[in-house]
């Protein structure tokens, strides 16, 4: 079924495949899937694309995660 995008939603492709940071790649693709008319012929794009969004915002969890840890006061080996 085509999906007969809009000229906007290409657009926000277009910024979404260009984007560099994690944050970055996180907003525009929040962009794409607003700018995706909702419609039979969409849905699986839809699909795949919440999917990744959600694995994207997994990452950048778990690099927050990561910094609020940090690396203690350990002691440094000789």
């Amino acid at each position: 079924m085509p999906v007969n995008l809009s000229p906007e939603a290409i657009a926000a492709r277009q910024r979404y495949m260009q984007a560099g940071s994690l944050e970055e790649q996180i907003k525009t693709l929040r962009e794409y899937i607003s700018a995706i008319p909702k419609h039979k012929g969409t849905e699986n794009l839809l699909y795949n694309l919440k999917k990744r969004l959600s694995k994207l915002q997994f990452e950048q969890d778990k690099k927050l995660e990561q910094v609020k840890k940090g690396r203690g006061a350990g002691v440094t080996p000789f």
